[in-house]
């Protein structure tokens, strides 16, 4: 019997081939970018949000939004980053929430992962699929993640 049992045979197949691509992918960059670079592949993100931020600032709310993770976890990771050097919060006046600001020495650090990543993201995951292909992708892509907004939508809204 299939470990999904809901699912037919050459579904849970499938299923199980993209999780595990889902988890091997950031996880391989992850290990990467720390050896080659210093940075977690959650702050490497981060950091590039920031860089591609006019003023190089963010609020910390579409931080999270465009990196999927937690506030808290967006939280210790700022701090770290601080601590670097390499990001300052701010307030602004007159603005709702707090900013992330990206400072020059963290611009200088990000600058050489950022033109590794895009190589290797484009050679691992981009170059192998033709344009129709990309766009078949993104329009699945952007299906799911509509469907789990609407998931954790109905979650929240019963608890």
């Amino acid at each position: 019997m299939p470990l999904h049992a809901a699912l037919a045979p050459n579904d849970d197949q499938l299923l199980e081939e993209l999780l595990s691509f889902l988890t091997r992918a950031p996880s391989t960059l992850d290990i990467v970018l720390q050896r080659k670079f210093g940075l977690t592949h959650f702050e490497y993100r981060v950091l590039s949000l920031l860089a591609e931020a006019p003023g190089r600032r963010l609020r910390m709310a579409t931080i999270t939004d465009r990196t999927g993770g937690s506030k808290s976890r967006l939280s210790h990771v700022l701090s770290k980053l601080e601590r670097a050097q390499w990001v300052q919060r701010l307030t602004v006046p007159g603005c709702r929430g707090v900013y992330a600001f990206l400072t020059q020495p963290g611009y200088d650090k990000v600058c050489p992962a950022h033109s590794w990543y895009g190589h290797t993201v484009r050679e691992l995951l981009l170059a192998p699929m033709n344009p129709s292909q990309r766009e078949d992708l993104s329009a699945l892509v952007t299906s799911w993640s509509s469907r789990l907004d609407q998931q954790a939508a109905m979650t929240f809204a019963r608890d």
